[in-house]
C-alpha cells in the first residue's frame, strides 16, 4: 500500500488555506460587515480565524494520517500514532498541536483511521486595516477536531468530515475584549485535495471552499 495516500491532497488544503489566511488583511474597519457593532468581532475577523484554525487542523490531519498509513502499510495491524505540530501565527504567537490517530488498514488498503486533534492557542495574533489593527487571541481553554478517515483499496473515501469546537478569549483593537464559541463543519474530498467549511465563529456564520 502507498504511504503517500493522504499527503498531497492534505497539503493542498494546507495551502489553500494559507492563501485565504494570506489574503484576508482586507482593510475591513473595526465595525466590521452588515453594521456589526464595534465591541464585537466582525465577519472578517471571524473568517480569519476560522481559516487559521482549520489550517492548523489540516497540518494536524496531514501528519497524523501519513504516520499512520507509514505505519500500517500492508500490515493490517492495529494503529495507535501520537503526533504534535506547531503553527506560528502572522503577528506573533502560535497554535500547538498535538494529536492522536488510531484504526487499521488492511493488506488491500482499506479500513479507516479515527483522527483527534487538539489546538492549543497562545497570543496569536491578526492584522486588519493593514496591519494598523490587531486580534490577538487565546484558547479558552483550547480547540478540538474530531474526524474518521475511510479507505477502500487504497483510496479515500469521497468525502470525509471533521468537526471543530471549543472556544477563544480575544483582544481586539479599539478595546473590545471577549470570548468566541467556535463549532465549524469541515467536508473534505481527499482526492480532490479541496474542502468545503461552514459553521460559526464569534457568532459569525461561515460558508466557504478552499
Amino acid at each position: 500500500m502507498r504511504t503517500n495516500i493522504l499527503r498531497l491532497p492534505a497539503l493542498a488544503l494546507v495551502l489553500a488555506l494559507t492563501s485565504v489566511v494570506g489574503c484576508s488583511d482586507d482593510g475591513e474597519d473595526a465595525s466590521g460587515l452588515d453594521g456589526e457593532s464595534s465591541s464585537e468581532i466582525s465577519a472578517s475577523e471571524s473568517l480569519t480565524m476560522a481559516t487559521e484554525i482549520a489550517l492548523g487542523t489540516f497540518t494536524a490531519i496531514n501528519s497524523g494520517t501519513v504516520s499512520s498509513i507509514a505505519v500500517a502499510a500492508g500490515t493490517n495491524v492495529p494503529i495507535n500514532v501520537q503526533y504534535t505540530g506547531l503553527i506560528n501565527c502572522p503577528l506573533g504567537g502560535r497554535i500547538s498541536l498535538s494529536g492522536s490517530a488510531s484504526g487499521s488498514i488492511d493488506d488491500n488498503g482499506s479500513g479507516s483511521i479515527f483522527i483527534q486533534v487538539l489546538e492549543s492557542i497562545v497570543d496569536c495574533a491578526y492584522g486588519f486595516d493593514n496591519g494598523t489593527r490587531t486580534v490577538t487571541i487565546n484558547g479558552a481553554p483550547s480547540l478540538s477536531a474530531t474526524g474518521t478517515f475511510t479507505f477502500l483499496n487504497g483510496q479515500p473515501g469521497t468525502q470525509q468530515t471533521v468537526r471543530i469546537g471549543g472556544g477563544f478569549n480575544y483582544d481586539a483593537q479599539p478595546g473590545r475584549t471577549g470570548f468566541c464559541a467556535v463549532s465549524l463543519t469541515i467536508l473534505m474530498n481527499l482526492t480532490a485535495g479541496t474542502a468545503s467549511i461552514s459553521g460559526t465563529v464569534c457568532g459569525n456564520s461561515m460558508n466557504f471552499n478552499v
